[in-house]
């Protein structure tokens, strides 16, 4: 199985006018690339060098960028933030490192590359998950199984297969967020939500305010049977302690764990997504996240 990773080009030269025309020449040559030691002549010796750095940042990404150059795998690259747009190719096993010539010959030096093959842009607008998979703080990273499904179903065929496992948990939440919000959720209507989806609380990740009146509280996860079994008993301790007959609990899970004296009301996953599909309006809601948006 191919990896997948994620580069975002942030490089820490002062002259962000040199960062800018970097990111521009990278893209336009279809390359990735780390910048360290602008003095350095191209051999492994970078490599035997970039370990020795006390800088833990860089030597984690230096290590990852070693890991493309030998095993290959796709790419979803980062070259201008705020540009909207978003870039997916493959870098073959065994590249070679270059110095590229577009970057030196402007004395842009130490910038060590790798070439992409068959670079495709996505954008933003059509293509949100790939922009809201993205590794947080990081420059240089191996996606997760999640992010690497993500990334090649829609580099090969242009959408994801409509199926929860392929999604996020940023995305299972909207969906159990939307479903809430629709008609399918009966006396667990909300009317209006109360905090940021998983963001927070994050032993909860879902409060809204019911049509009853009521305050709901719910708890979204996808996880195997171990660790679902974990979040639940805590989420159940939550609701245990809380002496509010108007306040109510929700577990939203395909991994149904024990309920105990009913403090907890369980809900499959996979049956909401199935109401969902059948209806008019959110086939197209979920048409926009498995297909991007027209």
């Amino acid at each position: 199985m191919e990896n997948v990773y994620f580069v975002r080009h942030n490089f820490s030269s002062e002259n962000l006018d040199n960062q800018r025309e970097v990111r521009v020449i990278l893209k336009k040559e279809e390359c990735i690339a780390i910048h360290f030691n602008e003095d350095e002549p191209l051999d492994e010796k970078w490599e035997v060098e970039s370990e020795k750095t006390t800088d833990s940042k860089f030597k984690k990404a230096a290590k990852v960028y070693s890991q493309i150059k030998n095993s290959g795998g796709y790419v979803l690259a980062q070259y201008d933030g705020s540009s909207g747009e978003i870039y997916i190719g493959k870098v073959n096993s065994q590249s070679p490192i270059f110095y590229l010539p577009a970057l030196t010959k402007k004395n842009l030096k130490g910038y060590k590359c790798l070439k992409i093959e068959n670079l495709k842009p996505f954008k933003l607008s059509k293509y949100p998950i790939l922009f809201a998979i993205r590794p947080i703080q990081q420059t240089l990273a191996r996606m997760g199984d999640i992010g690497t499904e993500i990334v090649k179903q829609i580099y090969e065929t242009g959408k994801l297969k409509q199926e929860l496992k392929f999604l996020t948990p940023q995305f299972q939440e909207l969906i159990v967020q939307e479903w809430l919000r629709s008609e399918y959720a009966k006396d667990l209507q909300i009317k209006y939500q109360l905090i940021l989806t998983g963001k927070d609380y994050p032993s909860v990740d879902i409060i809204g305010r019911t049509n009853n009146g009521e305050t709901l509280f719910a708890q979204v996860t996808y996880h195997s049977e171990s660790s679902n079994k974990k979040k639940f008993e805590y989420f159940q301790e939550l609701a245990k302690k809380d002496k509010n007959p108007n306040n109510l609990y929700v577990m939203f899970s395909n991994q149904k764990v024990d309920l105990q004296n009913g403090e907890v009301i369980f809900k499959k996953l996979d049956a909401i997504f199935s109401e969902l599909k059948t209806d008019e309006i959110y086939k197209m809601f979920l048409k926009n996240i498995f297909e991007g948006i027209e």
